[in-house]
């Protein structure tokens, strides 16, 4: 979903599809099996998918798409890596990771479960976005 072919290099490229129409709920919980972390283990339930080969653009069409998608409150944070380039992840806080976990969690796999927080998987809902905010 993420790779098209660039003839000119005869290379497979990471891409954000302009149609992430099939980016439901089991592609998701792939996407974060594959490429997503917890921020902080046991210290918070904010979650994160590592979009470092995206290019910005991408990065912030794929976040918007998720938000208006899920109703989820995510952050675009930054960092350099070590040749100096500028990367980007997408940040899920942890008021939308219980929204979040209980979207991705029917199509996860028992040894991939380490990835989810524990409060998220036993809370009660309470930190659901604010329709408001």
């Amino acid at each position: 979903m993420f790779y098209e072919f660039n003839p000119l290099n005869n290379k497979w490229v990471k891409r954000i599809p302009s149609n992430l129409s099939l980016l439901n709920p089991r592609a998701l919980a792939y996407f974060y099996m594959d490429d997503g972390s917890l921020q902080w283990n046991g210290v918070s339930t904010g979650m994160k998918l590592c979009t470092d080969n995206f290019e910005l653009h991408e990065v912030q069409y794929l976040k918007s798409y998720l938000e208006n998608s899920y109703n989820l409150w995510l952050g675009l944070p930054s960092y350099q890596d070590n040749k100096g380039v500028v990367r980007y992840r997408i940040s899920i806080s942890a008021d939308s990771s219980h929204t979040f976990v209980k979207i991705i969690k029917p199509y996860f796999i028992s040894c991939m479960l380490y990835k989810l927080p524990l409060k998220a998987l036993s809370g009660d809902g309470s930190n659901q976005r604010n329709p408001s905010g």
